[in-house]
């Protein structure tokens, strides 16, 4: 039998290691860079850091257990139809900020709009490679290429999902963030996480959590870029809440992809 690895203490020391060094290269490279620019480096180096540090460590085969394959017609049904957890993610978030105030509400704000900004064709270059490309393809070779699968063989499949998306949830955290705005963006990130997840193990690939995490980070540029014309809570419009003639829509078909994905890996 392979040796589980990562296993608990294992995924929790990489991310650990990955978020503290994402966070330092990133304070030091956005005054250089910008801040789009700044927090997709940071990241890089932080991801291919602890790449580094832990492939040698896997199981053979590596290639596979990382989630190297193709996905088929069923998987991308799948994707589409979970993308608009999007718009229920920024509600959940909206509900725990409402909830729990976060002192450091419009902060956060800033950070974000900085983030994906739009304004200018070069932004939205910038917003569409580092949010919609980059950042999906590092974080989900970090979630669900090197910790998923070791923590589903240490735990089990449905215990190692909710413990790889309690770490993407931590993840999404930075220095100086308040508790409270952490909070929401925890059961956020760990809501998306759990889509990511069965989507990994139902497909056993990489290309399935890497679609849909692109197309949710999608969503929230196109909601940067239409503030004017649909107010979404967090991504454009603090304090609001998000329609329910688009909620609604978009719970039934997360549903429906669930209800599909569950199906069972192929």
């Amino acid at each position: 039998m392979p040796r589980r690895y990562p296993a608990l203490p294992d995924a929790l020391l990489l991310v650990a290691l990955c978020w503290l060094l994402a966070q330092l290269a990133g304070a030091v490279l956005v005054r250089p860079l910008g801040v789009q620019l700044g927090v997709g480096a940071g990241l890089t180096i932080a991801v291919v850091a602890v790449t580094a540090f832990a492939w040698r460590a896997l199981p053979e085969p590596r290639g596979e257990r990382v989630g190297l394959r193709g996905i088929g017609l069923l998987d991308l049904a799948c994707v589409a139809l979970l993308i608009p957890v999007a718009f229920a993610g920024s509600e959940l978030e909206q509900l725990v900020r409402s909830a729990f105030p976060p002192p450091d509400l419009e902060a956060v704000a800033r950070s974000r709009r900085a983030l994906v900004a739009t304004e200018t064709p070069r932004h939205v270059a910038r917003s569409v490679a580092v949010i919609v490309l980059l950042a999906p393809a590092l974080e989900e070779w970090l979630f669900r290429g090197l910790l998923q699968r070791g923590l589903s063989d240490a735990l089990g499949s449905v215990r190692g999902i909710l413990v790889t998306s309690a770490l993407f949830g931590l993840w999404h955290g930075s220095f100086g963030l308040s508790v409270a705005a952490w909070s929401g963006a925890f059961c956020a990130a760990f809501v998306y996480g759990i889509l990511l997840g069965i989507l990994r193990h139902r497909s056993g690939s990489l290309i399935a959590p890497l679609l849909l995490h692109a197309g949710i980070n999608g969503m929230a540029v196109l909601g940067a870029a239409l503030r004017n014309t649909l107010p979404i809570p967090v991504w454009n419009a603090p304090g609001t809440h998000v329609p329910g003639t688009v909620l609604v829509p978009a719970l039934l078909a997360v549903c429906a992809g669930v209800a599909l994905a569950l199906r069972g890996p192929r």
